[in-house]
């Protein structure tokens, strides 16, 4: 049992002066129940029978991070960072190393944070960005080939006229379990690009809210790719809520499977009574390397307002042969005819990214992956 891993004694000598918010988050993951795929959140995603590794031997998750113009810092004892909303997700909450970042109204700020695990640990980000700001904001993961656990729960205040550019690449070595919550909060007139792929871990769950709380507030872009092999598990799940008048969301997912990997994206629209004129679309596209595979797809729409515009498609699609026998008969290999069909797939999502070294390293792994 998790609470064997996670005993009560680990807890108290981590924190002996824990604020009420941890250890109410830590008593809420003592009595929750491991979450089950007969959950409509968890469903195609079974914890059972995981071999969690032991936490005992944890510390503290601490990017190194790279700041012009933000303020990074240790959160504040009492800051509270959302709902324990399921068993791994209290867990995150109660032993999570908790920093804010903050950026002044209107300054234009870069961030470069920087995981790599050697050890298990959660962090918790508070991201504060002001009125009339600017964030570029880049994370990468990566991890050793040990068996890590790894929660992340990150909140986005973005401020009247804020633009917040958010790109997250997650490449954790092959047996990382990763759980990762990220909320943003869009204020009027509040803008988000926002870019993140999983290559990487053995197991990775990311769910993504956006709250569209203000007039204007607007996500044009939101792009996320995957890439699974072996036995990898990719969950993510995406809500557009809409609250106020005339906000737009625009949600691209693409991914690729083979050999027995498996995937499940969830998206849902929510448009409340009152967020008139809300444009917002969201899709997925998958596509199957070999039979092994499965992948599932689970788009939602809840509407409360008729002056809208709201749609979803889902695709799943299946190598092409004469794309390959084409390629073949000019000479290449299966694996780099392969490579060279995943990588079109997948190119108008990988080069949005506008870090180079990140793109070059996510390239690279999606042609070591191919070819293994």
């Amino acid at each position: 049992m998790l609470e064997k891993i996670f005993p009560q004694s680990e807890f108290d000598r981590r924190f002996p002066k824990a604020p009420a918010w941890r250890q109410d988050a830590f008593k809420a993951f003592q009595k929750l129940p491991l979450p089950s795929p007969k959950e409509e959140a968890w469903r195609y995603t079974d914890l059972n029978g995981v071999d969690f590794p032991d936490f005992t031997a944890s510390k503290d998750v601490k990017p190194a991070v790279k700041a012009e113009n933000a303020h990074v810092a240790k959160a504040d004892a009492d800051e509270r960072f959302g709902p324990d909303s399921d068993k791994m997700e209290a867990w995150t909450l109660a032993f999570g190393n908790a920093i804010e970042i903050d950026v002044e109204p209107g300054k234009s700020a870069r961030l470069e944070s920087n995981v790599h695990l050697e050890h298990s640990g959660a962090l918790l980000q508070i991201v504060r960005i002001g009125a009339g700001a600017h964030l570029d904001f880049f994370e990468h993961y990566t991890s050793a080939p040990s068996g890590i656990l790894f929660g992340q729960h990150t909140v986005f205040d973005v401020a009247e006229n804020a633009r917040l550019r958010y790109f997250a690449a997650q490449r954790f070595g092959n047996r990382t379990r990763s759980f990762a919550h990220k909320e943003f909060r869009l204020s009027e007139d509040a803008q988000l690009t926002c870019w993140h792929a999983d290559v990487g871990a053995r197991m990775s769950r990311t769910a993504v809210s956006h709250r569209f709380k203000g007039r204007n507030a607007s996500a044009p872009e939101h792009s996320a790719v995957f890439f699974g092999s072996g036995n990898q598990h990719f969950d993510l799940s995406t809500v557009a809520l809409h609250q106020g008048v005339g906000t737009q969301s625009n949600i691209l997912v693409k991914g690729a499977l083979k050999d027995k990997a498996s995937s499940v994206y969830r998206g849902r629209i929510q448009i409340d009574a009152n967020a008139r004129q809300t444009d917002s679309y969201l899709q997925d596209r998958v596509l199957h390397l070999n039979k092994g595979v499965k992948s599932n797809s689970i788009p939602s729409l809840f509407i409360d307002n008729n002056d809208v515009k709201a749609s979803h498609g889902a695709t799943v699609s299946r190598l092409n042969d004469d794309s390959l026998f084409y390629l073949r008969s000019r000479g290449l290999s299966r694996p780099k005819a392969e490579e060279l069909i995943v990588q079109g797939f997948l190119a108008d999502v990988v080069r949005r990214l506008p870090h180079e070294g990140l793109k070059k390293s996510l390239i690279n792994d999606i042609e070591r992956k191919i070819s293994q």
